[in-house]
């Protein structure tokens, strides 16, 4: 808490004002947000924080208000942001929806009866993370995506599908069906952070004589962990699975060609125009 000066007051006051603003609507879209990341545990004792705040919102009556943390908007473009009342309702009223996707795959929509299981985010990007009885198994979809919503019938979702950590993963979205293991040599600059990272709470990791350190950690999203291996460059090398050791050496074996090839092709372009230069 700390004490405002008359002009922060009212810029305050105003931001304030929009919570005294909410609908029925509003809140009842923010009460099942909140209930169901709290229901996850996977953000500490954060929701309950949030609820304080809220609650002493009175106090910038008398010039204090609670330090709040402000997080980026999610990247909802389209309508997607139209479909969270829907999506919610679904979800609280334990209800399918029918929904029209736009696949980044895929030139044509696809159509499909879907149980809404929650919302979550990942780089500031909005997910509904579902369950597919026709196949029976569980979907994500991101919400900028999702061309149009309808309500549909009362349904049960099998109790096994229905938790948001199915879909947390070290990296981020469990993607793959099956995990893999995966074992990264880390040099000492790098090392203190990635003990430190949050990935690594679910990791083994052997710490060496110089520093450095072996990580083995399991994961179902084996694109976002191979990225994470390629963006510590030099810092890192993956020892296994063999598979993905070649397919990162392949990988960084073709950006090696394409940076060969375009440092030949720039220094041919300085070439010619010295030549240039010179004939003038």
């Amino acid at each position: 808490m700390y004490r405002l000066s008359s002009e922060k007051l009212k810029r305050a006051e105003q931001e304030l004002y929009q919570i005294s603003t909410l609908t029925d609507d509003d809140r009842t879209i923010l009460t099942i947000l909140m209930d169901m990341a709290d229901s996850t545990g996977l953000y500490g004792n954060m929701i309950g924080k949030l609820k304080e705040h809220l609650s002493l919102s009175r106090f910038a009556e008398k010039g204090i208000i609670p330090m709040v943390s402000y997080s980026p908007d999610m990247q909802i473009t389209g309508d997607g942001k139209k479909f969270i009342p829907e999506i919610l309702k679904a979800i609280d009223q334990n209800k399918s929806v029918w929904i029209n996707y736009k696949s980044p795959w895929s030139e044509k929509e696809s159509h499909y009866t879907i149980n809404p299981i929650g919302l979550f985010s990942q780089n500031d990007i909005l997910y509904l993370f579902s369950y597919n009885p026709y196949f029976d198994h569980t979907m994500i979809h991101a919400l900028s995506r999702i061309k149009n919503i309808e309500l549909y019938e009362e349904v049960v979702t099998p109790e096994k599908y229905k938790d948001l950590s199915l879909v947390i993963d070290p990296f981020g979205i469990a993607t793959d069906d099956e995990a893999i293991t995966v074992t990264v040599w880390i040099d000492p600059e790098q090392a203190i952070f990635e003990k430190e990272a949050a990935r690594s709470k679910n990791a083994q990791i052997i710490d060496n004589e110089d520093g450095s350190i072996v990580m083995t950690v399991q994961t179902r999203s084996r694109y976002a962990c191979k990225k994470w291996i390629l963006s510590l460059g030099f810092q890192a090398r993956c020892l296994g699975p063999e598979d993905l050791v070649e397919e990162i050496r392949s990988e960084l074996s073709d950006l090696a060609d394409q940076y060969e090839k375009e440092h030949i092709k720039r220094k041919a372009e300085k070439i010619t125009k010295e030549d240039a230069r010179q004939a003038l």
